[in-house]
């Protein structure tokens, strides 16, 4: 999903939005890291490149918060937003999708 204009607002409740949608995607992102061996594909780092080189050009401009690299912020919002499948919301009995939860 795309990161327009270094929103992060938006693209983070999109792809919280599309995880909780989609589950089977929060898996697979978790199993991915826990494999990874191997070197990205091309795909992926462009991917990546595209969304850090857009958080980079908001914190230029103003707009995001420049203390924490444009790297480290997006792998942040990565995984916060995979948060709510995490082991921890299952032990605590926490549903991520309680309307309590996505106020």
């Amino acid at each position: 999903m795309p990161l327009v204009d270094g929103d992060l607002i938006v693209y983070s409740a999109t792809r919280f939005d599309f995880m909780l949608a989609h589950p089977e995607t929060a898996r697979l992102a978790t199993w991915l890291r826990l494999e990874r061996h191997t070197h990205p594909s091309q795909r992926e780092i462009d991917s990546y490149r595209a969304k850090v080189d857009a958080i980079a050009a908001a914190q230029r401009e103003g707009r995001v918060i420049d203390g924490i690299s444009a790297a480290g912020l997006f792998a942040m919002v990565l995984r916060l937003t995979e948060t709510g499948w995490s082991p921890l919301t299952t032990a605590i009995g926490t549903d991520p999708r309680a309307p309590h939860q996505l106020a």
